[in-house]
C-alpha cells in the first residue's frame, strides 16, 4: 500500500527521526513503504542509501555523523522554495 506525504511532512519525519522524536514506527513505514510520486519515492529511496552508506562505527549509536549531516541535508532541500537554486 503506497502511502502519500508532502515534501513538508518527509522534511519534519527526518527531524523527529534525528531528535528520536519520531512515532513508534513512523520511520519503519516511512522507510518500507513506497510512494506513489516517483519524486517522493526517490527521496525515500535516497534516505535509504544515506542509512546504508553511512551507517555508525558504534554498534549503539543510532546515527553516524555523516547519516545526520546528509540526512538534515535532504530535509533542508526538500524545505527550499521551488527554482530556488542557491
Amino acid at each position: 500500500m503506497a502511502k502519500e506525504m508532502t515534501k513538508e511532512e518527509i522534511a519534519n519525519l527526518i527531524d523527529r527521526h534525528l531528535q528520536g522524536l519520531d512515532g513508534t514506527y513512523e520511520w519503519d513505514d516511512f522507510e518500507s513503504i513506497p510512494f506513489k510520486d516517483a519524486e517522493l519515492e526517490a527521496i525515500r529511496r535516497e534516505c535509504l542509501e544515506i542509512e546504508r552508506q553511512y551507517p555508525p562505527a558504534n554498534p549503539y549509536a543510532s546515527f553516524s555523523h555523516a547519516q545526520v549531516a546528509e540526512l538534515r541535508r535532504v530535509a533542508a532541500e526538500l524545505r527550499k522554495p521551488k527554482g530556488d537554486t542557491e
